[in-house]
């Protein structure tokens, strides 16, 4: 080989480590932080007069009207087909435990036996009190500052109609993480019936400023208390990737330790309540990134109504909640903001919700590792993340 021969072959076999050297380095600048919530609830305003007072039917500027009554069944149970003493014995607590008791009979009393969970229309509105509050937290959707709420931060034209159908019903009305529902929800969360995993990946130093990308995905494994009660950190879950439909992936970026999506897209997540997914349309998200390795914030968009209400809507939560079914879904129907559909109808409900969440591991096993044991405790997340 002659001397240049060999020059030129050095300086390729340089090159060559050069572009090594690169490639690595780059995939060393990849990041991923993972996360898994610890608490999820609408985002429904409470403003008591009491400071203190944490009822949800505790008076207040918010619901100066009242709050939603329980449903008078033995009126709405009366009808030409069903006498008042049959209405009588069917309410009498003492048969709820006999063998035989129908829970859809509530639901069957519409004018002809219609069963009004199903078909609402067929009885008259009965309308409940709504917000007086003028105050909701949320993102403006539209646009237009001349309509909506005002944040409590001052942002005009919030968008959260979803408040404006259920902030005064008295389930779900209370304080930030305090409300009989929204807990009673969350216990489902806490006791192993989903939890939902949050990835941020991006590039360079992680969780500086620029651009980014954050996934919702759930997982099956179950989330772990400390010895306070509180959702541990650091415990590792494996996303189902059997259930796509309950996440979706989004362009962010992060400045000044908040997580912003990048544009409005399509968010779909687990449900807060219902085992199909929320699937939010021309949404928004800002996430806090916290000192503890904690993030919180708001996750915001349209909502089909009709889909929300169709799952929701049955005896149980009409007579737990205190709201009569059909007067809900006219609520709906009435302040739908959103999605009109080719003859101008409203069909999304703009839906803000809170989410708090907790650092963790998560990977997407292959089928080798469908059976590992994903809770590894003694992790620590400073220690990398991937």
């Amino acid at each position: 080989m002659t001397k240049s021969a060999s020059g030129y072959l050095y300086s390729a076999l340089f090159a060559g480590f050069l572009g090594l050297l690169a490639c690595s380095a780059a995939h060393a600048e990849t990041w991923e932080r993972h996360y898994v919530a610890s608490w999820y609830e609408p985002a429904f305003y409470y403003d008591p007069d009491d400071a203190n007072a944490t009822s949800g039917e505790a008076p207040g500027k918010d619901c100066a009207d009242g709050f939603s009554p329980y449903p008078d069944y033995y009126t709405l149970l009366e009808t030409s087909y069903r006498t008042k003493e049959e209405v009588e014995y069917f309410l009498d607590p003492q048969r709820r435990s006999e063998p035989g008791f129908d829970r859809r009979t509530y639901g069957l009393r519409g004018p002809n036996g219609e069963y009004v969970y199903e078909e609402p229309w067929t009885v008259p509105d009965v309308p409940y009190p709504l917000p007086t509050s003028k105050i909701a937290e949320g993102f403006n959707l539209d646009g237009d500052e001349s309509t909506g709420y005002t944040s409590p931060e001052g942002v005009k034209g919030v968008d959260n109609a979803f408040y404006t159908v259920g902030g005064c019903v008295g389930y779900w009305r209370g304080p930030v993480r305090g409300s009989d529902g929204f807990k009673y929800s969350n216990e489902d969360m806490h006791n192993g019936d989903f939890s939902i995993v949050i990835t941020l990946s991006g590039e360079g130093e992680p969780l500086s400023d620029g651009p980014a990308t954050l996934s919702f995905a759930v997982s099956k494994d179950v989330l772990v208390r400390d010895a306070k009660g509180n959702i541990a950190h650091d415990y590792t879950f494996r996303i189902d990737t059997e259930q796509p439909e309950q996440g979706s992936t989004h362009d962010v970026m992060i400045e000044n330790g908040k997580v912003r999506i990048a544009q409005p897209s399509l968010v779909q997540m687990k449900d807060w309540k219902h085992r199909y997914p929320l699937i939010l349309e021309q949404a928004q998200f800002e996430f806090d990134l916290q000192e503890d390795g904690t993030i919180e914030g708001l996750v915001g968009g349209y909502r089909h109504w009709n889909d929300h209400y169709r799952f929701f809507a049955r005896a149980i939560p009409e007579y737990i909640m205190k709201v009569n079914m059909p007067a809900y879904w006219y609520s709906l129907k009435r302040e739908a903001d959103g999605l009109p559909d080719e003859n101008g109808e409203m069909q999304g409900v703009s839906s803000v919700y809170r989410l708090w969440a907790v650092p963790a591991f998560a990977f997407e096993p292959t089928d080798g590792e469908s059976d590992i044991q994903a809770n590894l405790e003694g992790q620590s997340s400073s220690m990398g993340g991937k």
